[in-house]
């Protein structure tokens, strides 16, 4: 049984706020020290670079110079609300050791646990959360999909290829909003579970570089906001910036040759000055584009992939990158363009399992400086 997320998450969900004035001569939280994704000090990204934190990023729940926030995310559900069958139900963790993993319960429970005594806790997907293969969802418009991420607490969303399989609208007027589809009057929605009529999602879907072709406007939302709290009482804003696959409209499940993506560093780059400019300066980047790690999950030890290319290149403004679209499961750090090493997490996709990263940003008498 799914449990329902706790009304505190559901009401932060996807707010853009503009950021409290600073107040001369006081402290306030600057952007990352150290961020480190739970089970990154083992890893090493191929080029040498460790991936460990400072005893305080480790621990920063009880840093007084830290500000804790937690991210957790899933990516490539695919509306697979029971486990995966077979073998793809079955995850090799390290020691080669294999667990039988999956199915939004599961999950559910396990979010639970993860979110208790951690009020700064963020839940998101990187896209592909419907769509793609799973028939018994599909069979109901995928709507069991949207109910089950809504009881689960989903804050916000980035729009994956899959997404699209159908059209824009089926997404922001079905899938967010609850109006009928195709055509509202005609068509009726399902009852969900509790009997009552499917209202659509609780949270937003985002993306900065999927535009309409004729006149280049974006078809969602680029980035919002959230606000979590400093241990003092004040508000901290971090900006997430939210990428779709490119080339996701000339894929053949969501081929839509009335949209167009944009160059990805270049969106990414063009957002994380917007946030800044605005006094945004923990800033995370959802992406919805692959790469893998190597022969194991937690090394890094050989990693390719057009994700891997953008977390090199893309500004370092941004602390940490989450990403999806291909089926694998990594967690390393690599360089930004300045060689400061930063958080490039993904986990198992069709609800095998969820990245948490514990993130830290610190406080400096310089305010909203530089590392």
């Amino acid at each position: 049984m799914i449990t329902q997320a706790k009304a505190a998450q559901r009401t932060r969900s996807s707010r853009s706020r503009t950021p409290d004035r600073r107040e001369p001569g006081r402290q306030e939280p600057g952007r990352r020290d150290f961020l480190t994704a739970a089970g990154a000090a083992a890893a090493t990204f191929a080029l040498g670079v460790p991936a460990r934190a400072t005893a305080a990023g480790r621990d920063a729940v009880t840093a007084v110079e830290y500000v804790d926030v937690q991210l957790l995310s899933i990516t490539d559900l695919h509306g697979f609300l029971q486990g995966a069958p077979g073998s793809n139900s079955v995850i090799i963790g390290n020691g080669r050791r294999s667990y039988t993993v999956g199915g939004v319960a599961h999950m559910a429970a396990h979010l639970e646990r993860l979110r208790a005594g951690r009020p700064n806790s963020l839940f998101f997907t990187p896209g592909d959360a419907f769509s793609g293969w799973e028939f018994d969802a599909a069979a109901f418009a995928d709507e069991p999909t949207i109910e089950a991420l809504n009881r689960m607490g989903l804050d916000f969303a980035t729009a994956g290829n899959h997404e699209f399989d159908k059209s824009p609208a089926m997404l922001q007027r079905h899938m967010e909003q609850g109006v009928p589809f195709p055509v509202e009057g005609r068509d009726h929605s399902f009852t969900d579970s509790s009997g009552l009529r499917f209202h659509g999602a609780d949270f937003r879907y985002y993306s900065a570089n999927l535009v309409w072709g004729a006149d280049g406007r974006t078809v969602l939302p680029a980035y919002h906001v959230e606000q979590v709290r400093t241990a003092d009482g004040r508000e901290l804003p971090i900006g997430f910036i939210h990428l779709t696959a490119l080339g996701s409209e000339r894929f053949p499940g969501s081929f839509q040759p009335g949209l167009a993506t944009l160059d990805e560093v270049a969106t990414a780059d063009r957002c994380a000055a917007l946030l800044k400019a605005q006094g945004v300066n923990a800033i995370v980047l959802s992406l919805h584009d692959g790469a893998v790690a190597g022969a194991d999950f937690n090394s890094g030890s050989a990693p390719s992939g057009p994700a891997l290319d953008l977390a090199l290149r893309v500004s370092p403004d941004i602390d940490a990158i989450v990403t999806g679209h291909w089926h694998t499961r990594f967690n390393m750090m690599v360089p930004d363009p300045n060689g400061v090493p930063r958080p490039f997490v993904r986990r198992a996709a069709t609800a095998r399992s969820s990245t948490r990263s514990t993130c830290g940003w610190t406080r400096s008498p310089a305010g909203w400086s530089g590392n």
